[in-house]
């Protein structure tokens, strides 16, 4: 797999780890909830609509996505550099892997790394799979936060 450099500042060192896949539990229960039922179709056909020629690319619309879950309350980073960093995760699915799940769980750890520590201690990277998922949900399903779930 042949990594970009991800965006500097904060947390380099982390993502490049979690785009090795390095950072990634490999045993035990690795499944999503049951309301996560993303397809890679959807998000393949998501990310090329996205970045297609002329496209702003998958950052704007993650931004929106971290934006909808409540990410700005982290104040730092904030949803639009984070978004950065998600966008090549998805990229590395969509391009290289095709694993929705590990990009899940690469996005749950990535919010793990980038998130306050409340007492000192971080929870495990399970305690940010919901987020993870809501952030691909609304991602894919083009959410701007005004439906009727918003």
């Amino acid at each position: 797999m042949t990594l970009r450099q991800p965006n500097a500042g904060w947390m380099g060192a982390a993502l490049l780890d979690i785009l090795r896949g390095e950072c990634l539990p490999t045993g035990g229960d690795r499944s999503l909830s049951h309301r996560s039922m993303l397809t890679f179709g959807a998000l393949k056909e998501r990310y090329q609509m996205d970045t297609a020629f002329g496209g702003s690319g998958a950052a704007p619309a993650l931004a929106m996505a971290l934006e909808r879950i409540g990410w700005r309350a982290v104040r730092d980073p904030s949803p639009e550099e984070l978004s950065g960093d998600l966008a090549l995760l998805v990229e590395a699915c969509v391009r290289e892997h095709r694993d929705v799940l590990d990009l899940t769980y690469a996005i749950a750890s990535t919010l793990r790394h980038a998130g306050p520590l409340l007492d000192g201690s971080l929870p495990p990277i399970e305690a940010y799979l919901p987020a993870a998922e809501e952030v691909l949900r609304r991602y894919v399903a083009r959410d701007r936060g005004d439906g009727p779930d918003a």
